[in-house]
């Protein structure tokens, strides 16, 4: 499963109806709340971010 994939799934099935990023590092694929992708800073390399199951960031070339 790829992080477009993943995103898209967290974002549908997200219960508690906060808006979350799908984070993919060099290890892994995140899911991280929006306050901690905010005090967490700029360093992570975000791949895919969905706001409600939209893609909010261009593509990755």
């Amino acid at each position: 499963m790829n992080a477009r994939k993943a995103g898209r799934k967290a974002a549908r099935h997200s219960l508690d109806g906060h808006i979350r990023f799908v984070v993919a590092t060099a290890r892994s694929i995140e899911v991280l709340d929006l306050r901690a992708v905010a005090t967490r800073g700029s360093r992570i390399d975000v791949i895919a971010a969905y706001f409600a199951g939209k893609c909010v960031t261009p593509r990755k070339h």
